[in-house]
């Protein structure tokens, strides 16, 4: 990674929208499962106040388990940009911005830039760009400052049209991996306005408030209620009940299953 560092300048003030998702595996019988993605934005002005947020959830059969859920869950995230650049010049998401994403992602920038800037962050990164020895992510750089890297690996990782970058936006935050479709050096000044935020700093708050709409894990519950309630109507109750094992491990404990018929 080169050692030369570029100031990330005075914030700018500007309409910012947050893109996240998550996904979570609710019933299996071992050979075809059930799981539920839910994915959105949050659109955030200057002044940290919320212009517009909406969420989207679907339940999914699946034949490969969480891989192919994941999958489901990253196309719907990308297609998502789309409807987000409605409402900001600035579309934050979740992740790289590489080569690795595939076709879809090239197909959605290509839509909505140059009119729209869109950002990826990562708190980690694989590249090995500092020689393996640790994640780009725990490098340290000056604070407010940033560095393309030059290695070929790195290059060749990120998306055409689209700039890869490592910066610190907070002199208390950890180094980012950013990837930019549009101009870096203003998109890091946009998103170093909402880095400030004292319970993580570093690291931009519309990409929390987005996590915390997307996030499964306080909301699980919802949708297992849900998608009981669902097979109860349609006489699969005995499958729902079976599904909760896989193989000889039981995936929740049985008195959680008997505590959700009642």
């Amino acid at each position: 990674m080169s050692q030369e560092t570029e100031p990330v300048g005075e914030p700018l003030p500007e309409p910012v929208a947050a893109i996240d998702g998550g996904s979570s595996m609710l019933w299996s019988n071992g050979r075809r499962s059930i799981g539920v993605v839910r994915w959105g934005y949050v659109v955030y002005e200057p002044t940290f106040e919320i212009r517009c947020a909406r969420t989207h959830s679907e339940f999914l059969l699946v034949e490969e388990g969480s891989e192919q859920l994941d999958e489901a869950r990253h196309r719907r995230e990308v297609e998502t940009i789309r409807e987000a650049a409605l409402h900001a010049r600035y579309v934050l998401v979740d992740g790289a911005l590489d080569a690795s994403s595939g076709p879809l992602l090239a197909d959605v920038l290509d839509d909505v830039t140059p009119e729209t800037t869109v950002v990826g962050v990562s708190k980690k990164s694989s590249l090995s760009a500092t020689g393996g020895d640790y994640p780009e992510t725990w490098y340290s750089l000056p604070p407010r400052t940033y560095v393309l890297p030059t290695m070929a690996r790195e290059r060749e990782s990120a998306l055409p049209g689209t700039t890869l970058s490592f910066a610190s936006l907070h002199a208390l935050g950890p180094t980012l991996r950013i990837d930019v479709a549009g101009d870096l050096e203003r998109a890091l000044r946009v998103a170093r306005h909402y880095a400030g935020y004292r319970l993580c700093p570093g690291y931009p708050f519309p990409l929390i408030e987005a996590h915390r709409a997307c996030c499964l894990d306080d909301k699980k519950h919802i949708y297992e209620t849900m998608l009981q309630r669902e097979m109860g109507r349609q006489g699969l109750l005995r499958d729902y009940v079976r599904g909760k094992k896989r193989g000889e491990r039981t995936a929740y404990e049985i008195h959680t299953v008997l505590d959700g018929l009642v």
